[in-house]
């Protein structure tokens, strides 16, 4: 799986379960803006990370560790069939790191 695919994966697999959770404000979560690169420096947390759940609490006045707790349960209920990433939530942030499975597919895929 590459990158731009897995990435397109991610941000609608998070806009699902926004839209399914909060169908009332689901609209007004920018869907090109759900996650953001990691740094190097910070990768212990993931390859992604994303905000999302905070910009929800705001608008639905409360808290983003539960906003994020959900849309991970979420995200998780509705791939039943697998994931090539595993989501995480922490204090609201949720961090987003690709499973060992898809990195190795990708890595065979360049070298054939």
């Amino acid at each position: 799986m590459n990158k731009t695919l897995l990435t397109f994966l991610i941000k609608k697999s998070i806009n699902d379960a926004i839209q399914d959770l909060y169908p009332d404000i689901s609209g007004e979560i920018k869907y090109l803006d759900i996650i953001q690169f990691i740094p190097k420096e910070q990768r212990e947390f993931g390859i992604y990370k994303t905000t999302v759940a905070f910009i929800v609490a705001k608008k639905k006045s409360i808290s983003p560790v539960e906003v994020a707790n959900q849309i991970v349960s979420k995200v998780i209920d509705l791939n039943k069939e697998g994931l090539g990433f595993n989501l995480k939530s922490a204090g609201g942030y949720i961090n987003i790191s690709v499973s060992d499975s898809s990195l190795l597919a990708d890595l065979i895929s360049m070298c054939v």
